[in-house]
């Protein structure tokens, strides 16, 4: 009985384990230390996918798509949510299935504002305006 509880226990607590991810606003420094002065290791630009690890009042403590970890200034964050294509090539459909028309081809790196999600695909917004259909697969950020 006791055993059961626990099993009950940790399927239910195992929604708690989702990722949290942030996008920043404008291109940023991350450093190695939640402060200006610490050593600058790398800049990102307008709209780059970070995963939450840590939140301070003034800092976030990030890990980006190469799987480097880091602190970004909390102010540098917006709200629009981006995924990052993490594949060498990815295909935008038009729907979501493979078996629609692919659109173009996009590059390892190539991020896009994220529009909603659903069964294995992200639609996301083109640089056009119109949106488009990525498999979750082929995705940071998510």
């Amino acid at each position: 009985m006791k055993r059961l509880l626990l099993l009950a226990l940790l399927a239910v607590s195992a929604p708690a384990w989702a990722l949290d991810f942030v996008s920043t606003d404008r291109a940023a420094i991350l450093y190695d230390a939640p402060a200006s002065q610490a050593n600058k290791v790398a800049v990102v630009s307008a709209g780059y996918p970070l995963e939450v690890l840590v939140r301070l009042q003034d800092w976030v403590k990030v890990r980006d798509a190469t799987g480097a970890i880091e602190w970004i200034a909390a102010d540098a964050l917006g709200p629009q949510a981006t995924v990052m294509v993490n594949v060498p090539q990815a295909t935008v459909y038009a729907q979501p299935s493979a078996a629609s028309q692919a659109l173009f081809q996009v590059n390892q790196g190539v991020a896009f504002p994220l529009l909603g999600q659903s069964g294995g695909w992200a639609q996301v917004k083109l640089p056009n305006g119109a949106s488009g259909y990525l498999p979750l697969a082929a995705l940071w950020g998510l």
